[in-house]
């Protein structure tokens, strides 16, 4: 693989401003960056922790991108949950649902990177 993106995963819970139906859908600044780096490449795969309901959740999606899970790292029983509320002032705010401490257990460590070089 040429390229590793070592960053979350996770579900964003999406409330736009006006009232717009809420979206849940997979997101996290590592499924934006695989994203990105799949419009150049298709060697890139995503090394982060997930919960291990991320492939019920998002399995579907990666398969049908054709994207390998095999970085994917299982570190509790949920994957991390984030409300996003936008403001009509262009604010927003971005809640992690099960709290900050379980979302950076799920984050990758150097040491989990390590067998991906």
């Amino acid at each position: 693989m040429k390229y590793i993106v070592a960053s979350t995963a996770v579900t964003d819970e999406i409330h736009y401003a006006g009232g717009a139906t809420p979206r849940k859908i997979v997101g996290g600044a590592g499924i934006y960056a695989l994203s990105g780096i799949r419009l150049w490449t298709h060697e890139v795969f995503l090394v982060t922790g997930v919960g291990a309901d991320f492939e019920e959740l998002y399995g579907d999606w990666f398969n049908a991108n054709n994207i390998s899970m095999d970085g994917l790292i299982v570190k509790d029983p949920k994957t991390p949950h984030n409300v996003i509320t936008y403001f009509e002032d262009g604010e927003r705010e971005e809640v992690p649902l099960y709290g900050l401490e379980h979302y950076q257990k799920i984050e990758v460590t150097p040491e989990e990177l390590a067998p991906y070089f």
